[in-house]
């Protein structure tokens, strides 16, 4: 029998907990799914959704110093 709150993938028969998901792209489910990055062309999920964000920091960044550069030239 299964645990409370836990299900199996339609997909691939794994055990999922609430707010998990299964990615078509990667093939394999992932928990707290957000989305799947194609840039980085990966899940965005529980054990990397901190570091995705701080990465989206990093290319703001990026961008705004390129403005600045732009902008002065």
């Amino acid at each position: 029998a299964a645990a409370a709150g836990v299900r199996a993938c339609a997909a691939c028969g794994a055990a999922q907990p609430s707010r998990a998901a299964h990615c078509r792209r990667c093939g394999r489910c992932v928990a707290l799914f957000d989305h799947h990055c194609a840039l980085l062309d990966t899940c965005v999920g529980e054990r990397n959704r901190c570091r995705f964000w701080w990465f989206l920091a990093a290319q703001a960044a990026a961008v705004g110093v390129a403005l600045g550069v732009l902008n002065t030239g």
